[in-house]
């Protein structure tokens, strides 16, 4: 089995388990909304899953092209947020126990909540694993427009059947 020290400085981490696909269980294999191969090596690729008390309850994996798509109808004022949020917030780390925004514990005493993303690039992961905790995350979608919440909703609607009804569309966290 190779170990870290046996990896080609150069070449990208594989995607950690984290973001695998637990209906597939295994890595995402084609995009949610087009149905694009997800494992060529030129795919690029968002990973978004939703875990509640250590299930995964919503999880996605949109190619490139269909979530600059979704994206064109989000409003100007949604993305100038978002990126103050991450900008004020966010503390990148290579530890996956933690929320990387309010340094909250996953593994406490209360039930976890909180939602991972990664950027992925075929198997490959082209940036670290971010990690977010349901209160973050409500902090970080709470001055959304109404605009960017309607065509975040129309894009789940039409693309993830069977999303549970405790994560209507408008609630699901809007990925950028």
């Amino acid at each position: 089995m190779p170990t870290p020290e046996d990896q080609d400085p150069h070449e990208l981490p594989r995607i950690p388990e984290l973001l695998y696909s637990a209906c597939d269980e295994g890595p995402f294999k084609a995009c949610v909304a087009c149905g694009a191969d997800l494992t060529s090596p030129e795919a690029i690729y968002q990973v978004q899953k939703t875990w509640k008390n250590d299930e995964v309850v919503f999880e996605l994996a949109v190619c490139a092209r269909c979530a600059s798509l979704a994206a064109r109808d989000f409003s100007a004022e949604s993305f100038e947020r978002i990126q103050r949020f991450l900008m004020e917030r966010y503390q990148p780390s290579l530890d996956l126990g933690h929320c990387h925004f309010c340094r909250k514990r996953l593994d406490g005493e209360e039930p976890a909540e909180y939602e991972v993303g990664g950027f992925c690039r075929g198997v490959r992961l082209l940036r670290p694993v971010v990690i977010i905790c349901t209160s973050c995350s409500e902090k970080s979608q709470e001055d959304l427009s109404e605009q960017t919440r309607k065509a975040w909703g129309d894009f789940v609607d039409s693309n993830i059947p069977g999303v549970p009804r405790s994560l209507e569309p408008d609630t699901i966290p809007v990925m950028f």
